[in-house]
């Protein structure tokens, strides 16, 4: 008997199977900040993968930046992290006039404030898909200063939707 499920990389696409209501809800809740619990191994970056996949298309409300904070330890950290991000959603990003280069020693609260702006001109939503949020809690140590203006940033103006996973640790 073929096992269905995959032990490693993230899954997408037609390997991505179930869980058509968590993502609708997800995408669809009232609430613009959603935070996913789970245990290890239980599929959160596929299921993170998989909405950035779903969302991806021009036509669709959303912008997707998938942002891995896994082994960031300070505001630098999460800067460089954030900014890959951008880099990885650069086609989707330079449609809404993104300037990667102009942003490149950015910090976090202005890259997330040229997110949300690109997003809200375009008549879109930008969708920040946190993968490994636990890491908050040493930057949180680290600085405590610099986790609350993270919370700020990620919860200012109307163009974010915020949509994070963590083991139960957070």
């Amino acid at each position: 008997m073929h096992n269905p499920y995959i032990v490693g990389n993230y899954v997408v696409g037609p390997r991505h199977y179930g869980r058509h209501r968590v993502i609708d809800y997800l995408l669809n809740a009232g609430d613009d900040a959603v935070w996913v619990v789970g245990n290890r191994r239980m599929g959160k970056t596929s299921l993170l993968r998989q909405i950035e996949l779903l969302t991806a298309t021009t036509d669709n409300l959303y912008v997707p930046v998938f942002w891995d904070v896994q082994g960031c330890e300070t505001a630098a950290d999460l800067a460089r992290e954030l900014y890959y991000a951008f880099e990885d959603a650069e086609p989707r990003l330079s449609r809404l006039g993104v300037d990667l280069a102009a942003v490149e020693e950015a910090d976090v609260r202005e890259l997330l404030r040229v997110l949300r702006r690109a997003a809200s001109a375009a008549g879109r939503k930008a969708l920040l898909l946190i993968d490994e949020s636990e890491a908050f809690i040493r930057v949180g140590r680290n600085d405590p200063a610099e986790l609350q203006r993270l919370r700020k940033a990620l919860q200012e103006g109307q163009a974010l939707r915020v949509i994070m996973t963590s083991t139960k640790a957070l």
